[in-house]
């Protein structure tokens, strides 16, 4: 038999849909890992508790959370912002962005801010949204 190009071309599609396929189990288990441990950070964030480790901004991005939440331990400003935004390597950790973070309002030396979690939707644009309807 020879040369036979439509069945190649099959052959070919076959097994991108198989890598395709392939690729999407993977994607939602990374998925599924990294919403496990964003709820597990933001946990132990709630409760103040002395954080273990920090989440990668690949994890928050995967997790869907792209909102982290900070606070000035000193004069207690509240901020986001989106880590989509940032120009970081994905696979740094968050912790890597708290010297960034930190307040230049209240002192000349300002104190590390604290992170508070990981968010879906910024909570000031949506309490702002929520204060404008009558």
């Amino acid at each position: 038999m020879g040369f036979n190009k439509r069945r190649m071309e099959r052959e070919r599609a076959a097994a991108q849909r198989a890598e395709d396929d392939q690729r999407r189990r993977e994607l939602g288990r990374d998925e599924a890992q990294a919403q496990k441990l964003v709820a597990v950070w933001n946990s132990r964030a709630a409760r103040k508790a002395r954080p273990s480790f920090y989440p990668t901004i690949e994890t928050a991005l995967l997790a869907g959370t792209p909102w982290l939440a900070y606070q000035c331990p000193a004069c207690q400003f509240i901020g986001e912002v989106d880590v989509r935004t940032l120009d970081r390597h994905p696979a740094m950790s968050i912790s890597g962005l708290i010297p960034s973070l930190s307040c230049r309002l209240c002192c000349s030396n300002p104190p590390f801010a604290k992170l508070v979690g990981l968010t879906a939707q910024s909570t000031i644009a949506a309490a702002l949204r929520k204060a404008r309807k009558p």
